[in-house]
């Protein structure tokens, strides 16, 4: 599968930001576009694996929460560091168990974690690691890298293309 010349543009400008710019400008704009009705950053050193928090009704009218968890870097297979899938999970598993207080006082587990990066992943890999931990089996977890974020800028979010790469290019090329 190619990718367009505004695609490469989008990837190389979502790469280049801080990870709380991207987390803030790309990610809650577009959670918000899914029919979230409240998108929270939730970023920092006490974060529990949650980047964003995002709240929505179901089908039936039950609250429903979903974590956001990004990652600013392509992490990498090897089993030291502090860039590894190793850590991502450690992490995931904390956001899929850590219950999330809503504004009625009830708190909520995660029906969904995603999981979200800039970069290409090796998804292999990344199951590979995700196999090796039970305690994140009941919740769901969706990977999502640079290439399916454009896709969704561009379907759901075109506006903030021009943000991103300075120009009005038409995003159906």
């Amino acid at each position: 599968m190619t990718s367009s010349n505004t695609d490469k543009q989008l990837l190389s400008s979502m790469q280049s930001m801080k990870e709380n710019d991207f987390t803030k400008k790309i990610l809650i704009p577009l959670f918000m576009s899914f029919g979230y009705e409240k998108v929270e950053f939730y970023g920092g050193p006490y974060e529990e694996g949650k980047d964003l928090i995002a709240w929505k009704l179901d089908d039936w009218g039950d609250i429903e929460v979903t974590v956001v968890q990004s990652k600013f870097y392509k992490p990498t297979a090897k089993a030291g560091g502090g860039r590894t899938f190793g850590e991502i999970v450690t992490q995931i598993g904390q956001a899929a168990n850590t219950p999330i207080e809503h504004t009625t006082g009830q708190t909520y587990l995660p029906s969904i974690v995603h999981f979200v990066t800039p970069y290409a992943i090796d998804t292999r890999a990344l199951a590979s690691n995700f196999s090796t931990i039970n305690n994140i089996k009941s919740v769901r977890i969706k990977i999502i890298d640079g290439t399916s974020i454009v896709k969704k800028i561009k379907e759901n979010i075109p506006h903030i293309i021009v943000e991103l790469i300075g120009s009005s290019q038409l995003v159906n090329e």
